[in-house]
């Protein structure tokens, strides 16, 4: 083991299990043998090759510069905050267990304390068998490029990730992107402010105990499980794209409590809430498309949602409130769980039977308004857009439709927030016609 030990107060010791150092590891020691106090900031350049485990045990601040690195794993402890810059091309790569400090803490990259990325280089992560990033605390990236590859969760920070900027690609064997604090009512965070993100997870491609805020410039996820999960979760813009296995979007009370044998995150809670204030949201899944087990809001962006190809979830799914405020919002799936949104400008609910791929075409009053490809087969459509006014005139599916107020609905729509499941949903004059193929 690569061990850097700074101790206060006198020369640094540096620890290895093989005598016979390369010269770059040599380097790397001789770069650590100094003085430090505990107001002093720890600075520290790498490069090249080391072949075993980089362990930093110190007080105060770390500052690690990786220069065309290639390590085996960092582990760093008992720091109060520290920073990891990158230059040019770095790469860990864990073979054996990585960074052992607690359950659950086994990582390629590890630090008990708060740690921010930056630098203008690149880093690859291939995490075999544990986390690639893992921070007892919180992870900042401001900056860098980023291959991820992992066993278990990409970048999970306890307390808390945010994203400023760069470009993240993740492919894990659990969670993309995690935050799981959950002590005394105080919950994990994830917060993308900026960058580009694509996930690929066979967990959540994002995972939090507590709010996901959603920013950024560009992320894409696909997900075996939720594609985004919180207890609130809010979506202000950038250019997002989710694809999963199960809900899309999904808002749950980490402290829920349920039936014996019943999922924890399942229950109604009044701290759930789901807000879409902004950007171009497609969201696609298996599960429910969107949903919270408290309120939903929609208040502005564009969005769209293709829900399952079966009746027991749809595209919108919330247990109290379901509000559309603004913006514009386009949901499709099966009818079984349909449920609507409380809106104060005109809406549009269809009953029609689509195939796959059907290219949905919008526009008002003879001005083309969006198109959009339905990933699943659907036969109930939901439309929803504050520039709708009583008297347009609307096409969509072969149907020209002028809007009247409230819903105006075609076909015999389903809909559950009309008293009883399976009681037809009313709507403008043309209710109970159903539309052409």
């Amino acid at each position: 083991m690569l061990s850097i030990l700074l101790v206060t107060g006198c020369s640094a010791k540096t620890q290895s299990s093989d005598n016979t150092q390369s010269k770059n590891e040599s380097a790397a020691q001789e770069q650590t043998s100094n003085t430090t106090s505990p107001e002093d900031t720890n600075t520290r350049t790498l490069s090249g090759t080391y072949t075993d485990p980089l362990v930093i045990d110190t007080s105060g601040q770390v500052i690690l510069t990786l220069s065309n690195a290639d390590l085996e794993s960092i582990d760093i402890r008992n720091a109060d905050q520290a920073t990891i810059i990158l230059e040019g091309t770095n790469t860990i790569s864990e073979t054996s267990i990585g960074a052992v400090n607690e359950e659950d803490a086994n990582a390629a990259i590890y630090a008990d304390c708060p740690i921010t990325f930056q630098g203008e280089g690149s880093l690859s992560v291939h995490a075999q068998s544990n986390h690639a990033i893992y921070s007892k605390d919180t992870i900042e990236i401001d900056s860098g490029t980023y291959e991820i590859q992992c066993a278990n969760d990409g970048i999970k920070g306890k307390d808390g990730v945010t994203v400023n900027a760069g470009k993240i690609h993740i492919d894990s064997g659990d969670h993309g992107i995690a935050s799981t604090k959950n002590k005394d009512k105080e919950y994990g965070s994830v917060r993308i402010n900026g960058g580009t993100i694509s996930i690929d997870a066979q967990g959540d491609g994002i995972h939090c105990t507590g709010n996901v805020q959603v920013n950024g410039e560009e992320l894409t996820i696909s997900s075996q499980q939720e594609g985004i999960e919180g207890q609130t979760l809010t979506l202000t813009g950038g250019l997002n794209t989710i694809t999963a296995a199960d809900d899309g979007l999904n808002a749950s009370d980490p402290d829920s409590t349920t039936d014996e044998g019943m999922d924890p995150f399942a229950s109604t809670s009044s701290n759930c809430a789901i807000v879409i204030s902004g950007g171009q949201n497609t969201i696609t899944a298996a599960g429910d498309g969107i949903d919270s087990n408290g309120s939903l809001t929609v208040s502005g962006g564009t969005t769209f949602v293709s829900g399952p190809e079966n009746g027991g979830n749809f595209a919108l799914d919330y247990d109290t409130d379901g509000v559309f405020e603004g913006g514009m919002l386009l949901a499709c799936g099966m009818s079984g769980m349909v449920q609507t949104l409380t809106s104060s400008s005109p809406s549009i609910a269809i009953a029609t039977d689509r195939s796959k791929d059907t290219n949905i075409t919008l526009e008002q009053n003879g001005r083309s308004v969006l198109s959009f490809k339905a990933s699943h087969a659907f036969d109930t459509l939901l439309v929803y857009d504050s520039g709708f006014q009583t008297g347009d005139e609307v096409c969509i599916l072969d149907e020209t439709i002028t809007l009247s107020d409230g819903q105006n609905t075609i076909g015999n729509v389903q809909s559950m927030n009309s008293g009883l499941p399976g009681q037809p949903m009313g709507g403008g004059p043309q209710n109970g016609r159903r539309p052409g193929r």
